[in-house]
């Protein structure tokens, strides 16, 4: 009884992290889509002054973006060796 327990448990926790895996990786996209839109905004500030937002928030895309991707493959790569 006591295996059936501990692989029941091993089982759930395998699930909830697949569903954080999946959550974080929503959350990514959803902001590097956020940034963009944000970046796409028309500001009503001196233009040197909107390039360097619109810049910044191009950045900040780019980075969420970069870590949707890195953490994909490092998922992929570890599931892969799990299974």
């Amino acid at each position: 009884m006591k295996s059936k327990a501990h692989t029941d448990r091993w089982q759930e926790e395998v699930l909830l992290v697949k569903e954080e895996m999946r959550r974080v990786l929503a959350f990514l996209k959803w902001k590097a889509v956020w940034w963009t839109e944000e970046g796409a905004r028309d500001l009503d500030v001196r233009p040197d002054i909107a390039d360097g937002i619109h810049a910044y928030a191009a950045k900040q895309a780019a980075i969420n973006y970069a870590l949707a991707r890195s953490f994909e493959m490092r998922w992929e790569s570890a599931s892969k060796t799990q299974g």
